[in-house]
């Protein structure tokens, strides 16, 4: 997704508890505003298919 991390936390506070779960450090990142989605699924060898589909749980699904 091209969703930027910053824009995303932005939109929904509650993802901050989220990317914390997932022991990304993107909640507190300068960073933030230029990496994807993609980018932390990359960067953290996260399973791409289980992030996104903890993020629909938080109801963000404008993320694409």
């Amino acid at each position: 997704s091209e969703t930027s991390v910053a824009d995303l936390l932005a939109a929904t506070p509650k993802a901050v508890r989220f990317f914390i779960d997932q022991h990304t450090t993107c909640a507190v990142c300068s960073l933030a505003r230029f990496c994807t989605l993609q980018d932390v699924i990359t960067i953290y060898s996260l399973d791409e298919t289980r992030f996104i589909e903890g993020l629909a749980k938080l109801n963000v699904h404008n993320f694409e």
